[in-house]
């Protein structure tokens, strides 16, 4: 059964709130700046913990503010691909961050 656009609307939401906790992060955190930089991670991306990381792994509150965001992205992105095409456009103008 295809998604509904009201389902993409609440993935789409808990991806906004996910990024705003990782936003708290970014300025203490390279690797939470190099995700965040300028939209660098868009719907469709993941996320690697192998980019370079020469500050050591970050603190457990952050790796999983990281992981969480990584998670919603990815649901996001798989309820977006199941939208009817379109639902995928009106869904499509919208899918932007602030």
């Amino acid at each position: 059964m295809a998604a509904t656009l009201k389902k993409w609307e609440e993935a789409w939401n808990r991806l906004a709130k996910a990024r705003e906790k990782l936003q708290s992060f970014e300025r203490d955190y390279p690797i939470v700046r190099h995700i965040l930089i300028l939209d660098n991670i868009k719907p469709g991306d993941t996320i690697s913990f192998d980019s370079g990381l020469l500050e050591g792994p970050p603190p457990v509150e952050v790796r999983k503010a990281i992981q969480n965001f990584d998670k919603t992205l990815r649901h996001e992105d798989l309820v977006f691909r199941e939208l009817p095409e379109p639902d995928q456009a009106v869904a499509a103008a919208k899918r932007k961050f602030d």
